[in-house]
């Protein structure tokens, strides 16, 4: 049943390594796949949205950031509520 579920919906390599697995793993691995709604699989990239704009951020130092610490997750978590995403680059050396 397991095989069939994953093979219908193009995700056969989720048991690649099952020879790698003791009893007990597979057995939660199994579990989980049978609770898994893989026809979520089937929706992806059909939702279409407009285009977002990218524009950079002003350069912050370390102390700054850390100082904003909770005011940057508030934001963040909003975001996430929204269904927003958002990139953030970072360099240093």
């Amino acid at each position: 049943m397991i095989n069939l579920k994953l093979k219908k919906y193009g995700q056969s390599h989720l048991l690649k390594f099952k020879k790698d697995l003791k009893r007990e793993e597979f057995s939660a691995l199994k579990n989980q796949i049978k609770t898994l709604d893989f026809s979520y699989l089937n929706c992806l990239g059909e939702e279409k949205t407009e285009k977002a704009t990218i524009t950079p951020i002003k350069a912050m130092n370390l102390n700054e950031i850390n100082k904003n610490q909770q005011k940057f997750k508030e934001i963040g978590l909003e975001a996430l509520k929204n269904q927003e995403v958002g990139a953030l680059l970072l360099a240093g050396g």
